[in-house]
């Protein structure tokens, strides 16, 4: 009777052990659990046996907002649930988790008070408003970054590596017990103080987007990388730091930066300071450079054979010396002081903005590179395009250019060519319905004829000229300082009451326009005279087509 009785005790027993089921209300959550093989249909239950083993839980961007169940993994290790719509968590009795992830969710608030062996954190993206971690440790990584943290504590966590905390509304951060701490990212705060005086392993850091007005690195000698933008900075001393690669250290207020001991500089960003000199002779290693919103009249970037990003703009420069920069891909030189511009070794050039200078020569024949080109308002008389095939973005208005040819390119896609003095526009270039939205020239007062393609594409698809002008796909232009015997001749020229045509073709017609562009007046070219004593003395344009649709225009005088 007794064996019987043990018997049905062992049978009842271990139906019981493997019959255990746990809780799993969240149909997202159960079906992620499916499709590990840890369950077998939706009924909101789990066999304990199945999940109770389990190390490692990947239940990413599962739509998931009830974790339930999760109590029953006492075996995990590793939890990546990020990227859900989870508010509460509670991992109080997994107790064995050494790496959890719970980032992009709706959090407000985590217990994670018995999670003692935690060795990496990612809880950023969520609504934190605060976070313990004293019983924390051993932990080593900490993403926090992007919630709406004011204080934390990591005095109790000895061991972190890597602290990211960026994009909080931390007003103060102490860090002097993390004495291991290489990576720091806390940029996008609210701190006017940060020592790290003890961090001496510190490799990276970012502290930009705060309120610092002093930042002390002397202790920090194996810095790699700063980024110290956005502060209010007056000095920075990085004279201490012979690894450092990177150094963003823009929007600040920067009077002096010295870079002679930086060799290994690759990427510098000092821009928006108050600098008036910048040295870069001894960084030989530079592959970007942006220096652009200072005051500096002067700068020096020779012999740099990395260097393919430069940004100098909006600065007093009278002087640029670019020299050797043959791999030079994009310069942005614009908004300064210059009168000249040596282009002839950067061969590689690819991107030119040279605007807002005083430029009355640009040389760009030795870039055959060049796709962008911007170089309005200087004093350019010409601009010989012929080596750049490539060129697809144009914008030279606000100069002084009389001819410019672009039969040769067919990649062209923007043209900006207004406030010029243009007698002459080839437009022509076998694909010019390729920049139908970017074209203008405006304001040429001389300009009665631009060649396309397609004039009456041009005519209905580009608007923005003079009403003076008008598109034909052959132009004949002429002034009387190009008389030929073959060409049509007006004279007198000024002219009282009358003007004549030399080569007077029957079927042709004539318009006159005012200065503003007005159509004054518009008629059949009977003979070879045209009857000005109607209009006012002054200035004007005049068109006159011919019978085979050729285009002749000319300014008159009328007295």
């Amino acid at each position: 009777m007794t064996k019987s009785l043990l018997s049905l005790f062992l049978i009842f027993a271990t139906f019981f052990l493997f019959a255990q089921t746990t809780y799993v209300p969240d149909d997202n959550f159960e079906q992620a659990l499916i499709d590990e093989g840890l369950d077998d249909v939706l009924d909101d239950y789990v066999l304990t046996s199945n999940i109770s083993a389990v190390t490692v839980l990947y239940l990413t961007e599962r739509g998931i907002s009830d974790l339930t169940g999760i109590e029953d993994f006492t075996a995990l290790q590793r939890l990546q649930c990020l990227g859900n719509q989870l508010i509460n968590l509670d991992v109080s009795q997994n107790l064995n988790l050494t790496h959890l992830y719970f980032s992009q969710n709706q959090l407000t608030h985590v217990d994670l008070s018995q999670n003692i062996n935690l060795i990496e954190l990612g809880c950023s993206e969520n609504q934190l408003t605060s976070l313990n971690l004293n019983e924390n440790i051993n932990l080593k990584k900490l993403f926090c970054h992007n919630n709406q943290l004011t204080t934390l504590n990591l005095s109790q966590n000895k061991s972190l590596v890597e602290l990211y905390s960026f994009k909080n509304l931390l007003t103060n951060l102490n860090v002097s017990d993390n004495i291991s701490l290489e990576v720091l990212y806390c940029w996008d705060n609210r701190l006017n103080n940060l020592d790290l005086s003890n961090n001496t392993s510190l490799a990276y850091l970012d502290c930009a987007k705060n309120q610092l007005s002093d930042l002390d690195l002397t202790q920090n000698i194996d810095l790699i990388e700063i980024n110290c933008s956005e502060n209010n900075l007056a000095n920075l001393d990085v004279t201490q730091h012979p690894n450092l690669t990177e150094l963003f250290c823009s929007h600040n207020q920067l009077t002096n930066l010295d870079l002679s001991q930086n060799t290994n500089l690759g990427d510098l960003n000092c821009s928006y300071n108050d600098l008036t000199n910048l040295d870069v002779d001894n960084n030989l290693n530079l592959w970007r450079l942006h220096c652009n919103n200072n005051q500096l009249t002067d700068l020096v970037v020779t012999n740099k054979l990395d260097l393919s990003d430069l940004n100098c703009k909006q600065n007093q420069l009278t002087l640029l010396n670019i020299d050797g920069l043959t791999s030079l891909e994009q310069l942005v030189c614009s908004d300064n002081n210059l009168s000249s511009l040596d282009l002839s070794t950067n061969v590689a050039l690819n991107y030119l903005d040279c605007s807002e200078n005083q430029l009355t020569n640009l040389d760009v024949t030795q870039n055959i590179a060049l796709s962008w080109l911007d170089c309005k308002s200087n004093q350019l008389t010409s601009l010989d395009l012929s080596h750049n095939e490539s060129l697809g973005n144009l914008e030279c208005g606000f100069n002084r250019l009389i001819n410019l040819d672009l039969s040769n390119k067919p990649n062209l896609w923007r043209l900006h060519c207004n406030d010029n003095q243009l007698t002459r526009l080839n437009a022509k270039n076998g694909n010019s319905m390729n920049y139908s939205l970017g074209f203008n020239s405006l304001n040429n007062p001389n300009l009665l004829c631009i060649q396309v393609d397609n004039q009456n594409w041009a005519t209905s698809n580009w608007g923005q000229k003079d009403p003076w002008a008008s598109f034909s796909e052959e132009c004949a232009w002429f002034s009387t300082k190009e008389t030929k015997l073959s060409e049509i001749v007006l004279y007198p020229n000024p002219a009282v009451n009358y003007i004549f045509v030399e080569n007077f073709q029957e079927g042709s017609k004539i318009m006159i326009y005012d200065l503003t562009g007005k159509l004054i007046k518009s008629e059949d070219l009977k003979d070879n005279r045209i009857d000005l004593s109607e209009l006012v003395s002054g200035s004007y344009l005049i068109k006159i087509i011919t019978a085979n649709h050729h285009i002749y225009t000319n300014k008159i005088i009328k007295i």
